[in-house]
């Protein structure tokens, strides 16, 4: 979900996304209770590189599974649109 998740949700106990640009407001966390959004860490560009691979992987797995195609939800604030969007994505590289 990158910037609209929260720590709490993470074995690795961090938020990322495109670049550093926090979600005003506050998010429902594990425990039930609400807290701030995080600011979030920008993925390296060799993370990114791995995320991509994360999608071919599961893409395909679905295939081998039988499946006919994928649907990614690429809109709405996750992680793909993170980068599509000028609101959240600083960067330069």
């Amino acid at each position: 979900m990158g910037r609209q998740s929260h720590s709490s949700f993470h074995q690795v106990k961090e938020v990322v996304s495109a670049s550093d640009v926090k979600v005003d407001g506050e998010t429902h966390i594990a425990d039930g209770t609400k807290a701030p959004y995080e600011t979030p860490r920008p993925l390296t560009v060799e993370e990114i590189a791995q995320v991509v691979g994360d999608y071919k992987n599961c893409a395909t797995l679905a295939k081998q599974a039988g499946f006919d195609g994928v649907e990614v939800h690429a809109a709405n604030g996750y992680l793909i649109d993170q980068f599509l969007q000028t609101c959240s994505n600083k960067r330069t590289d």
